[in-house]
């Protein structure tokens, strides 16, 4: 089973074409329709747009403007200020978009090359996120960036054998 993903990468420079969604509407036209129509398969990341408390003010307007109006949007992905923080928000359609941060670079090291890592999983639904260090060579279970999150991928649940 395959799951497809859309993401957007908004660059400090946003325009009208970021914000009316036509971005999104070139790269699914050009790539192909199947599985972006129908299902919340598109995601963006950007710099600056959560922190442990909510959003910067850079993720208030993308939020507002592009993000809560599109029914496609379930996760957004940023960086920037130093933690690891989820958040969950509800858009007009009803649907939760995740918010993730995660930076590790104030940490020791750097972060000894410390990358977010998400393992899309569609036979459970879920999305498991973790830390890996490509320097270390090793999983990090590191503050809040080890866990699962629920995403209907239109694939049937595993069953158990037997």
């Amino acid at each position: 089973s395959t799951c497809t993903k859309l993401v957007l990468f908004l660059g400090a420079k946003r325009n009208k074409r970021t914000w009316n969604g036509s971005l999104w509407q070139a790269a699914v036209s050009k790539i192909g329709a199947k599985g972006f129509a129908s299902r919340r398969s598109r995601a963006s990341a950007t710099h600056s747009y959560t922190n442990p408390q909510g959003r910067t003010p850079a993720g208030k307007r993308i939020w507002e403007k592009l993000v809560r109006k599109h029914p496609g949007v379930f996760m957004v992905l940023s960086g920037h200020i130093g933690a690891v923080s989820l958040q969950m928000a509800r858009n007009d359609a009803g649907a939760i978009v995740y918010e993730m941060l995660t930076d590790y670079q104030s940490l020791p090291n750097g972060g000894d090359g410390l990358l977010g890592t998400l393992r899309f999983v569609p036979g459970e639904n879920r999305i498991h996120v973790e830390a890996f260090s490509p320097t270390l060579k090793e999983e990090k279970k590191y503050l809040k960036a080890t866990y699962s999150l629920d995403y209907d991928m239109g694939a049937a649940p595993l069953k158990k054998a037997g």
